[in-house]
């Protein structure tokens, strides 16, 4: 799955989800199926098999809550929220709402990667409507807890939104 993962976002998003689909079912029914299909559901949504992703994000939420395994519940809300921007403009209130929704449960959790994550997906779209003053606040709170890890990707996406907002 880690391996389907990885080919995808270097750009190979059909052999990505192939070797994704069997590390599904290699792996089985487990305790981290949610957090993989959450992987997976952003794997299908990068290669723009949007209907597909959303499957995936929907058995994640019902395994995370039928399961009470809830560690990556954040993740899962912000990627319901990125199935939202894929339906276009009718999509971007429920969004906005599954972005607030996951940095509120990433701050309940304490988990600051997770809420970084949301609060660039936030940004985005918040800027994407000229809404930069209320944007940037959310990001500058969450990157600036943050004081070594900044070759990473997440960190790397949140400073470039930031410089664009000056």
């Amino acid at each position: 799955m880690y391996e389907g993962w990885g080919v995808a976002r270097l750009g190979d998003p059909a052999r990505g989800i192939d070797l994704f689909r069997r590390g599904l079912e290699e792996y089985g029914d487990t305790i981290w199926r949610p957090c993989f299909l959450g992987f997976f559901a952003e794997t299908l949504l990068q290669a723009g098999r949007v209907d597909e992703a959303r499957a995936a994000l929907t058995e994640a939420f019902e395994r995370e809550d039928t399961a009470r395994e809830l560690a990556h519940r954040t993740e899962t809300l912000r990627l319901s929220g990125e199935l939202h921007l894929a339906r276009g403009e009718a999509g971007v209130a429920e969004a906005e709402a599954a972005f607030r929704r996951a940095i509120e449960t990433a701050r309940a959790q304490e988990a600051k990667a997770y809420e970084l994550r949301a609060a660039t997906s936030l940004t985005r779209l918040l800027r994407a409507q000229g809404r930069d003053e209320e944007a940037r606040p959310t990001l500058v709170d969450v990157f600036g807890w943050f004081t070594e890890g900044f070759g990473t990707e997440d960190l790397r996406e949140a400073k470039v939104l930031l410089d664009e907002m000056g």
